[in-house]
């Protein structure tokens, strides 16, 4: 039977200072580097996530924040005399010079805490140093199962209980034993010895020390002392009742190497109680030299009050590779007392970086009493570029400076909207539309929630709009959204704006449904928003138009709209103008309908277009009397010989005038293929469609309609 690559999912959870890298080499050229990853360092689930798809095996040290273990996973690890295991690891640290390396700003290398600790024989402590050689067992099996404040023997109640979920678990002085149950695990060839890797230059051992540094060791480890004789105990004890088993002579695997690392997923995440209102880079200046000050600024609303709170960054590079991270608590800078609000936070680093391009993320985290959780968490938030003034010649990891600027802006707590009760009016007189044509919608929006609606750089509010027909299928597309004028909605507050509309392509009755969004939470006609609602026909491009005299996009210098017509108020100046549209070549009538009083001299009506942001005035003519049946004026010969943009009629009217514009008529005389708007919609679908949450796709073949003008006095 031909073998297959191992793909199975094991967390091998190297301890330091147990052989894990001999471990981790053994593991890779068994599996191969395609199957096992190398030596990696970050959090359980950190590692999980980024690793778990691409690898089998992970390998790492890790450290938990509760939860327990992923039940998907098989898990290993390997415990060592946890006296020897402190002293191996402070002489590691002493005598392997290439080991050592800085902690962030000003912390004093971990090498030099090593060395001073164990001058003093150890009565010199860097607190920060502690946790790696202080009851190093005990705190991390404990984790697994809370990252809470709990007494002592709490923690090594749970450490026992949480090393029981590895599957193998093994004794560095037994290593024979432990490679057996491993390799029977995955199915590996059996060994006994593996090659050393990462030893330490000069051993030393537990009892060539002097009897106080082996006391303050042994204070210092009183709760791994307890730890390792009990498993001890449960390790002789299952010794004794295993059946031994026939060595294996070859794997069960073919190896499988890669030579690329694996692209990783990214995302984001936030709790209710959390809203990032914006982030910039640079004030959005994305590219920076190499050696300069990045400046990352967050601004987010909190509705609870924290105790504590943590907030990290971590800098990866373009292929995804984390190269930088850090929080406030690694900088000995705790934010206490956080109160419910707005507040913003600033990231101050170095940009010592190569040249390509980078991410950072960011991460929130609560930490009150014993409670510790996850905020928010984005791993891919803002992109900057980092430029050089000549190549660098060195290569390897970086280390950038750092600093952070955090304030609390206000008392404004901003959340997401929830309660979207209310509605929005439409103000504005509407005829019919041609395909494709652009035009704006006078709308009042009306907050009738208890709530305010907030209007932030992350979560903007938006007016959108969907086109619903029963001659096609409902779909959803990208409409153009309006943004939002204010930056937050009271309750009870009124908000009067115009929104931008695209017509769709094909003629025929629609149902244009405009609403609200909020971007990244929700279409507020979903949580109890009443959208505004039109019944529209869309015409052709070659059907008669007709503008009502208050329609919205006829506009008046002077005069006033009453209902669904335009008057005159003793004012001279123009009464209407507009509509600004697309027509193509071909012969037109034009006529304004309404009524108009004989005797007013200097009455005009003039219609003009433009061609490369010259006006040109297509026809011209007074108007010294009404024509019959209730036209004012009428053109019935306009040849237009190409096609235009912006065609506009213009009526000037005089103090002494009294007219009544009642509609605009454009009406393309009859060729024969040209349909009247009453034939068309004889043709269109007779039934309304009903209300729905779905939009219709409507892309734009429109010719971009330039700037309105206002016209000059005539």
């Amino acid at each position: 039977m031909a073998k297959s690559i191992f793909s199975g999912r094991v967390f091998f959870d190297h301890l330091a200072k147990t052989a894990g890298l001999s471990i981790t080499d053994w593991l890779q050229k068994c599996l191969g580097n395609g199957v096992a990853t190398g030596h990696l360092e970050d959090s359980y689930r950190n590692l999980i996530r980024r690793y778990g798809g691409a690898y089998s095996v992970i390998c790492a040290h890790c450290w938990f924040y509760g939860g327990g273990l992923d039940p998907r996973y098989k898990h290993i690890t390997l415990l060592r005399e946890p006296l020897n295991r402190t002293v191996s690891l402070l002489f590691f640290i002493v005598n392997n010079h290439e080991y050592g390396h800085s902690r962030e700003l000003g912390q004093v290398p971990e090498w030099e805490s090593a060395k001073r600790f164990i001058d003093s024989e150890g009565e010199d402590l860097d607190p920060l140093f502690r946790s790696m050689i202080s009851n190093y067992y005990v705190e991390h099996f404990s984790s697994i199962l809370s990252f809470n404040l709990r007494s002592d023997d709490q923690k090594l109640a749970d450490a026992l209980i949480a090393i029981e979920q590895y599957d193998v678990w093994g004794m560095y002085e037994a290593m024979p034993e432990f490679l057996v149950d491993v390799s029977d695990l995955l199915g590996l060839a059996t060994i006994q010895r593996l090659p050393h890797v990462n030893t330490t230059t000069q051993k030393i051992k537990i009892n060539n020390l002097s009897p106080k540094f082996q006391q303050k060791l042994k204070e210092l480890n009183e709760l791994d002392i307890e730890f390792y004789r009990v498993m001890c105990a449960r390790y002789n004890e299952l010794r004794k009742k295993k059946t031994p088993k026939p060595c294996r002579i070859e794997s069960d695997w073919v190896p499988f190497h890669q030579q690329t690392e694996p692209v990783q997923m990214f995302v984001e995440r936030a709790k209710p109680e959390f809203v990032l209102i914006s982030a910039h880079c640079n004030g959005n200046v994305i590219e920076i030299e190499s050696g300069g000050v990045l400046v990352f600024e967050l601004k987010f609303s909190l509705s609870v009050e924290l105790a504590q709170m943590m907030i990290g960054i971590h800098i990866m590079d373009n292929g995804e590779r984390l190269l930088f991270g850090t929080n406030t608590m690694l900088l000995g800078k705790p934010l206490l007392n956080i109160g419910q609000g707005t507040h913003e936070i600033r990231y101050y680093l170095g940009a010592n970086l190569p040249k390509g391009q980078y991410s950072a993320g960011f991460s929130f985290i609560e930490s009150k009493g014993d409670v510790s959780r996850e905020l928010a968490w984005y791993d891919k938030l803002l992109t900057f570029h980092v430029t050089l003034p000549q190549m660098l010649t060195s290569v390897g990891d970086v280390r950038l400076p750092f600093d952070i600027d955090y304030q609390k802006k206000s008392e404004t707590v901003v959340s997401l909207i929830k309660d979207a009760t209310g509605m929005l009016h439409i103000e504005s007189v509407f005829g019919d539309v041609v395909v494709g044509e652009a035009f704006e919608l006078h709308v009042r929006l009306v907050n009738g929630s208890s709530e305010t609606w907030f209007n932030t750089d992350f979560h903007s509010v938006r007016l959108t709009y969907r086109w619903l027909s029963q001659a096609t299928v409902p779909g959803t597309c990208d409409v153009e959204q309006t943004p939002l004028p204010v930056l937050k909605v009271l309750p009870g507050q009124t908000v009067s704006t115009r929104m931008r509309v695209l017509a769709p392509q094909e003629p025929g009755n629609y149902r244009l449904v405009l609403t609200l969004l909020q971007d990244r939470n929700c279409l507020l006609d979903e949580r109890g928003f009443a959208p505004a609602i039109l019944d529209i026909y869309v015409l052709a491009t070659t059907a008669t138009r007709r503008y009502p005299g208050a329609d919205v996009r006829l506009i008046n210098q002077v005069g006033r709209r009453e209902g669904m017509v335009m008057v005159t108020d003793g004012r001279e100046g123009f009464l209407v103008y507009g509509p600004y549209a697309y027509l193509p070549a071909g012969r037109y009538v034009v006529r304004l309908e309404g009524n108009f009083e004989s005797g007013a001299v200097g009455v005009l009506m003039d219609v003009i277009a433009w061609d490369k942001d010259r006006e040109i005035t297509l026809a011209r003519q007074e108007v010294s009397e009404a024509e019959k049946g209730g036209v004012i004026v009428e053109l019935p010969y306009l040849d237009i010989q190409n096609p235009v943009w912006d065609f506009q009629v213009r009526l000037w009217v005089t103090t002494d005038a009294h007219v009544r514009v009642e509609a605009l008529c454009i009406e393309p005389m009859s060729t024969g293929t040209n349909k009247s708007v009453s034939t068309q919609r004889e043709h269109a679908a007779a039934i309304r469609p009903e209300k729905s949450t779905q939009r219709q796709t409507a892309t734009s073949g429109y010719p971009k309609r330039r700037e309105k003008k206002k016209p000059a006095a005539s």
